[in-house]
This record gives structure tokens, C-alpha cells and sequence, in this order.
């Protein structure tokens, strides 16, 4: 408050100029940002939603392809993977802009609309992606005019991006019912008649969706119309995981780690001790379990001290204009941006704190290694909190999150399977529910990022190309997954889906999730015994077996010997044979049922049921081809 003499008018013109030299910047940065940098929101969500739609459109097409074109499996996942990751790009831009971009407030109920319509686009095409049919048919055989069925809906696919450009509101248009050919249902079985209706259900929806998503794309930035019918609503994503073990973990990194640097500013008393307790506990809140090692921090802090430290020496007090300093600046900050990306640019210009820059500037060279000390002390902290009380080896947190990952899938499982009432049980297995799919996808999540973070080059064991193959199909499963959960309450009020579960429980994929969890065991097991063990079924023939036990809480696998290989193809073959008993059960209990009680609604959520099961089988197989690829017991190896 020494400005222009210390008085109070000096105090007054002090907070005048700070004030007026902020609103400046601001004004500024603002301007800059709109007409020089502007951030074209909207132009940016238009190409996600064309590189959505071009997938749907994609997967529809070769999901519905006329027999003399033969689909091709791998090529089903593929196509349904892109899907996915379409669909989750374009909800996650959505909702990052949803609540502070001025561009789409303005028409919110007609975005909000457009994306639950894609959504929903992506269930149904999801729903109707199989690798093969189970009665042999065709749509072609038993849908009237199939063909250009089939050319209208790629059409309506085509016209998303045109709709995208219209000013002018496109009201939907009515279709003509859908026809069945009807002598040929009545000559097959139930079979054969069930897969029919689900097909004609599902493209019915698909025509109807797209068709209202045309209409609803048009009337955005429209000012001729609006939309004349009602939109589905959109679920708001939650903002916070109220329970995550890595938050959590640290908090107490951060209350240990403060009491500790603030004991050692008590005992020892360094220069700048009060700064050393704030930056620690900083850096430490900020970089824990970020896939960055904090040792490299050493590195960049020095290639920003290897500049600033002798900028200060030799070239500030040599400068005397404003215009030098400016050109300085300019400079610096040039070379950290253009030069460096991403976080590391701002490491690198931290440096700049180092300078001490004032107008009226005070050299003194120990001032600065003062400084200089005090962020190497920060970053030996940070070092310490990387390993203590809680470790972020990027090793270990890959087989943390794996075992979360399948447990929690595990633990879902179980309770898709477990009839709940109205009452406050199934109100809290509503919310066990909700809680252990967000940890779930967020296990997932940590689990991809900190597998591409890996220093192989200290495990040569492990194969990158392997290990993210294996992420891959987790992706894969969880998708499936994810798509059975979101329409569990619809198939609760189901009559023959739920009879169907209440007679059939199915412990095969729950038996397949630990035999992927635990197979790494008892691999180690068979390894380390002098003799090889005997193998343990890990699925019974009955199809109503009591749950399975938890899922082990630590999981260390190895690619094991030739014993353990063979036995993980045993269980793998049973598991598969159980599958198709239960399947085969399935069938026989569809074929026994009095189907004119039955709405078609009902017959195609039973066989939209019977496919979201299999998909999710299958992906469950691939991820466990893909683990038993990979020496887990590698990453158990101690490395800095």
C-alpha cells in the first residue's frame, strides 16, 4: 500500500488502477476470444453427431444386409464398438457444454431431445446387432417390400446432415404399418415367428426414431417452427462419484502430507517454509494418480529454471524499456506453447515465478536459489506422496483397477438377477445399483488410462499391443453390460422375461466374471506348487446353483505353464457348453408358451433379453482370450 506516497488517496488510486487494468484484461481476453478465437460449439457437436449417424448408419446397414451378403462377425463387434465410442463422445461433449454454452440454451429442449433420439437410435441398433440368427431366417424372408424398407432407413440416416443445415422446421412423416408375410409365419415354428416379430418391432422403432430425430434436428435454430410432438426426456449425468477410493485415498494424502512439510517448517525453519507447506499440499491435492511420474517434474522445473535463472542474471538488468520486457515475455512464453504441449507448458513457465518481475525490480541472486530450492523441495514432497502413505505406481493401480472392474460387474450381475420389490430393499439395491455402475465405468476408465502410461520398457515382459487389446474387450463387455442394465426395469415389468429368470437363473456369466477375476490365482498357484494341481470346474451343468462366492480381492495372474493354459481352455469350454444348455432350455421354455396371451412387445423384449445375454457372453469370452494373453504377475515386479 506504498503507492503514490502510502496515504489514503494513494491506497484509493491503487485499488482504482488494479480494478481498472483487470476489467481491461477481461475485456480483452473476452474480444480475443469471440472474433479472433471463437469457439464454434455448435460446429463441433454438428460433427460429432454426422460421425455418430454415419456409424449407426454403418452398423444398420451391414447388420441388415440381404443374404447374398453375409455378415461377418468380427465385423458386427467392430461396427458395434464404433458405435459405442461415437455415442459416448458426443453425450460427453453434450454434457461438458450443456450447462454454460449460450448457443445451446437457447433451444435446450430441442437438444436435449436430439440426443436422447440418438441414444435411443444406438439401443436399438445395439439390440438388433447379432453374429447370427438362431432359427436361420432373414428378414428378407417374412417383411414385405424388405428391400426398400431397408432404403428408406439408410435414407433417413443420409438426411441427418442435411437437416443439421435446414432453417426451416421438418415435420415427421407418417409411414404405412409394417407387413408381415403372414402364410410364411404360419408355417414355421416359434421360434422362427419370434425372431420375426422382434425384427419387425425394432425396425418399426428405428424408422420412427429417425424419423422424429430428423424433425427435431430441423426445428433447432429454426424460427419458422417447433417440434409437434412430445421429446423424450434426457437423464442428467451425475457430476460427482460420491464414492471413489482414489479421492479418497487422496484426502489422506493431503491431510499426511500437510502435517508432515508443516513439522518440517517447524522444526527446521527453511527459508520460505509457509510457501513450502502451501505448494506441497497443492501439488500433492493436484498430481495424485496422474498418469505422470512426478520425478519427471524434476525435469521440467529444470528446463524452465535452465532459462529463467540466467534470463535474470544477464538479460533483466540490462532491459530499462517496457517494450524490452514486453518483447521478453513474449519470448518465453512463446517457446512454452509453441515448443511444448499440454500440461508441460505450464510447468515450464512457472519458471517465470523465479524472475521476481515488479516495477521496481530488486536483484538479488539469492533470492532466487531460494526460490529455485523451494520448488525442488516441492517436488521431492510430491515424489514422497507417489509413494507414501498410498502408491501410484502406474503397475499396481492396473491390477487394482482390473479386480474393481470385474467386481463390480460381478456384484451387477448378481443384482440384475435378484428380484427386487417396491419396498426400501429395492429402493437401496436401486441405488447399489446406480453407485456400482458409475465405479464400474470409472474403474474402466483408470484402467485404460493407466495402461497406456506404463513404462514397459521396465517390464519386458509385457506386451503394450496385448495389454490394450485386453482394455479393449473390457470396453467391449462393459458396453454390453451397460445396455442389459439400462433396460432392466422394462424387462421387470416383462411378464415373459421375468418368468423366464425366475425359472432359468443363469450362473453362467457370473461363473465366467470370476473365472476372468480369479484365473490369475490360481495360476500363480499351479506355478509356485511342486506339483500340478488339480483342476477346479468353475461352472456346474445345474443351472441353479447357488451365487457364486465374491470375487477374490487381489488379483496377480500369469500367463501360466502348459497345466494352467490347458485347464483355463477346460473352463473355458465348459463354460461355453453351460451357455448352450441354458440357451437350449430357453428355447424349449419359448416353445411350450401359449403365445396368443402374449403381446408382440412382450415376445420381442424376450428375444431382445435372449440377445443383450449372449452379447454379453461372448465379449466376456473375449476378455478372457485376451487376459489369459497377458503375464499379470509381471506387473507385481518392484521398479521406481
Amino acid at each position: 500500500m506504498m503507492y503514490n506516497g502510502g496515504d489514503a488517496a494513494g491506497a484509493f488510486l491503487y485499488g482504482l488502477d488494479r480494478t481498472f487494468m483487470t476489467i481491461f484484461g477481461v475485456v480483452v481476453y473476452t474480444l480475443v476470444g469471440i472474433y479472433v478465437f471463437p469457439p464454434k460449439v455448435e460446429q463441433n457437436l454438428h460433427t460429432l453427431a454426422s460421425a455418430l449417424s454415419q456409424a449407426q448408419q454403418t452398423l444398420f446397414a451391414h447388420v441388415t444386409a440381404l443374404p447374398q451378403y453375409p455378415q461377418q462377425p468380427d465385423k458386427v463387434e467392430t461396427l458395434s464398438q464404433a458405435v459405442f465410442t461415437a455415442q459416448q463422445a458426443f453425450d460427453a461433449r453434450y454434457q461438458t457444454l450443456n450447462g454454460e454454452c449460450s448457443e445451446i440454451s437457447a433451444y435446450k429442449k430441442e437438444w436435449d431431445g436430439a440426443v436422447r433420439l440418438y441414444q435411443q437410435i444406438t439401443d436399438i441398433l445395439l439390440f438388433a446387432a447379432k453374429e447370427h440368427t438362431r432359427s436361420g431366417g432373414h428378414p428378407s424372408e417374412y417383411l414385405q417390400d424388405y428391400g426398400a424398407l431397408r432404403e428408406q432407413i439408410i435414407g433417413l440416416f443420409e438426411q441427418l446432415p442435411d437437416a443439421w443445415e435446414t432453417k426451416a422446421a421438418t415435420p415427421p412423416v407418417t409411414y404405412e404399418k409394417i407387413a408381415f408375410d403372414k402364410a410364411r409365419l404360419a408355417e414355421e415354428g416359434h421360434v422362427y415367428r419370434g425372431e420375426a416379430i422382434t425384427s419387425g418391432v425394432l425396425v418399426t422403432q428405428l424408422r420412427e426414431r429417425l424419423n422424429q430425430l430428423r424433425s427435431c434436428i430441423s426445428s433447432i435454430d429454426s424460427v419458422t417452427g417447433f417440434v409437434g410432438f412430445a421429446l423424450p426426456p434426457l437423464k442428467a449425468a451425475p457430476n460427482f462419484n460420491w464414492w471413489d477410493a482414489e479421492n479418497a485415498k487422496t484426502a489422506i494424502k493431503v491431510f499426511v502430507i500437510y502435517w508432515l512439510t508443516a513439522g518440517f517448517w517447524i522444526l527446521f525453519n527453511p527459508p520460505g517454509g509457509y510457501n513450502l507447506v502451501i505448494f506441497g499440499t497443492l501439488f500433492v491435492s493436484l498430481l495424485s494418480y496422474m498418469p505422470v511420474h512426478p520425478f519427471a517434474l524434476f525435469i521440467l522445473f529444470t528446463l524452465g529454471f535452465i532459462f529463467s535463472v540466467p534470463a535474470y542474471v544477464f538479460l533483466l538488468p540490462q532491459m530499462t524499456l517496457g517494450g524490452e520486457l514486453a518483447c521478453f515475455i513474449f519470448a518465453y512464453t512463446f517457446i512454452g506453447f509453441y515448443f511444448l504441449k499440454g500440461p508441460i507448458t505450464i510447468f515450464f513457465l512457472l519458471g517465470m515465478f523465479t524472475l521476481g518481475l515488479n516495477n521496481q525490480m530488486i536483484y538479488h541472486f539469492a533470492i532466487t536459489l531460494t526460490i529455485v530450492s523451494l520448488f525442488y523441495l516441492t517436488v521431492a514432497i510430491v515424489v514422497v506422496s507417489h509413494y507414501f502413505p498410498f502408491t501410484s505406481r502406474p503397475s499396481d493401480l492396473i491390477l487394482v483397477f482390473r479386480e474393481r472392474f470385474f467386481r463390480h460387474a460381478h456384484a451387477l450381475i448378481v443384482l440384475h438377477q435378484t428380484p427386487h420389490d417396491t419396498s426400501l430393499r429395492g429402493w437401496w439395491a436401486h441405488k447399489v445399483s446406480a453407485w456400482r455402475m458409475a465405479t464400474m465405468k470409472v474403474a474402466l476408465s483408470k484402467l485404460k488410462v493407466w495402461s497406456s502410461k506404463l513404462n514397459y520398457g521396465n517390464y519386458p515382459e509385457i506386451d503394450a499391443d496385448k495389454l490394450m487389446a485386453f482394455v479393449r474387450e473390457c470396453e467391449g463387455f462393459h458396453h454390453h453390460l451397460t445396455m442389459l442394465l439400462k433396460v432392466s426395469d422394462h424387462f421387470a415389468d416383462s411378464p415373459l422375461v421375468r418368468r423366464a429368470r425366475q425359472q432359468h437363473k443363469d450362473t453362467i456369466i457370473p461363473q465366467l466374471i470370476l473365472a476372468i477375476a480369479g484365473e490369475a490365482e490360481r495360476k500363480a498357484s499351479a506355478s509356485m506348487a511342486p506339483t500340478p494341481m488339480a483342476s477346479t470346474p468353475m461352472a456346474s451343468t445345474s443351472m441353479s446353483s447357488p451365487t457364486p462366492e465374491p470375487v477374490p480381492t487381489s488379483v496377480l495372474p500369469i500367463n501360466g505353464e502348459s497345466d494352467a493354459g490347458r485347464e483355463a481352455d477346460n473352463q473355458e469350454v465348459s463354460l461355453s457348453a453351460d451357455y448352450q444348455q441354458l440357451e437350449t432350455r430357453l428355447s424349449t421354455y419359448i416353445t411350450s408358451l401359449e403365445w396368443e396371451s402374449y403381446s408382440h412387445s412382450d415376445i420381442a423384449d424376450f428375444y431382445i433379453f435372449l440377445n443383450l445375454k449372449k452379447n454379453i457372453f461372448a465379449s466376456l469370452l473375449r476378455c478372457k482370450q485376451a487376459s489369459d494373453e497377458v503375464p499379470w504377475l509381471a506387473l507385481t515386479m518392484k521398479s521406481f
